[in-house]
Parts: C-alpha cells; sequence; structure tokens
C-alpha cells in the first residue's frame, strides 16, 4: 500500500479529498448547532389565501387579525399559526368570536378577530428576530431528484437560521398553500 501512494499519490489525494470535502460540509451544521445558542423568539406566520387577505396588528397586548374578503361569498379568515421554537411545536390559534357570530367573512367586507391563546407586547415583522435568527421559507428549495444529496423534499417545512445554525419546522399536513410569515412574538415581560 505505501509502495502504490508512493507511486501515484495524485490519485489518492484525488480519492480522498472529496471525501474530506462531504465530513467537513456535514460537520459545520454540527458544530454550529453546539456553538451557536438556540432562537428565543417565537413566530407566527399565516397561509396566503387569494380570496382573504389579512393583517396582524397588537392592541393592548393582544393579536387581531384585521381580514377582507375579496369573493363574491363568504370565507373563512386565513389561519394562523404559532411556532415555539423550544419544543418545535406548531400550533394552529383560533379567534375568539363574540355570542352567536360566525367565523366566516361577508363578501367584500372587513372584519376584525382576536386571536386567541397569546399575549405578548408587540409583533416585530422584520424577517431577522432580535436575536439574530433569520426567517426562510424551504418551499422552493426542495430537489427531490437527488434526495441523498439534498435532503429530500422539504416543501412543507420553514426553517430559521443563524450563523450555520439552522432549525427546521414541520408545517401541518393540510397545508397547500405558501405560508407568509407574520412575525416574531416579542413576549410581555
Amino acid at each position: 500500500m505505501i509502495n502504490a501512494l508512493k507511486k501515484n499519490p495524485a490519485l489518492y489525494i484525488g480519492l480522498a479529498l472529496p471525501l474530506l470535502m462531504l465530513l467537513f460540509f456535514a460537520g459545520v451544521p454540527f458544530i454550529s448547532s453546539l456553538v451557536v445558542e438556540a432562537p428565543k423568539y417565537n413566530f407566527i406566520y399565516s397561509i396566503t389565501s387569494y380570496q382573504v387577505e389579512g393583517k396582524l396588528r397588537v392592541v393592548d397586548g393582544k393579536l387581531e387579525l384585521d381580514a377582507y374578503n375579496r369573493d363574491n361569498h363568504p370565507k373563512e379568515p386565513p389561519p394562523v399559526y404559532l411556532i415555539d421554537v423550544h419544543s418545535k411545536k406548531n400550533t394552529k390559534l383560533n379567534f375568539v368570536l363574540p355570542n352567536e357570530d360566525r367565523l366566516l367573512i361577508p363578501p367584500y367586507e372587513h372584519r376584525t378577530f382576536i386571536v386567541e391563546g397569546i399575549s405578548l407586547k408587540n409583533l416585530d415583522t422584520s424577517m431577522i428576530a432580535p436575536d439574530g435568527y433569520q426567517f426562510t421559507s424551504d418551499n422552493h428549495q426542495n430537489l427531490d431528484i437527488f434526495p441523498f444529496f439534498f435532503g429530500g423534499n422539504r416543501s412543507n417545512s420553514l426553517s430559521i437560521s443563524k450563523s450555520g445554525r439552522i432549525e427546521r419546522f414541520q408545517m401541518p399536513r393540510e397545508i397547500y398553500w405558501n405560508p407568509t410569515f407574520e412575525g416574531w412574538v416579542i413576549p410581555s415581560q
């Protein structure tokens, strides 16, 4: 073996170099997960709807959705989800409805819903959280041709990243439309 190495060292270097590169690129996310601190801020996303457009805002520590129905039929407001970055849980948030009100929005009308189960100080709509994590959507990064090299289909996940550390969160299976990032939850102190 040593004689073969002395005879043709370029062949062995050419074989070893790709293996070393694979180990290096596989090791970077692992090492960054040990070095970079975990995310601190939960985030909210909604599902894009072409018939109903919605805007989230914080009023007196409560999250409100102002929705407008552009369709000529009554429609439900777009679903709103909260991702807990610590437990990696994806929770669909419910709307508080007064007495007999229904969830449907009449055609060509605005309606405001209070989002239940969350209290916050503010909703930071920038793509970068106060702790430095950046939101990215994996919807257009699915390379199904080479699942061995690229990790397969990630069309149903969202991710945040910081300095090489990537945290992925699965979306519910019933979501077919693109998610829309709404903001980082700044908790009330």
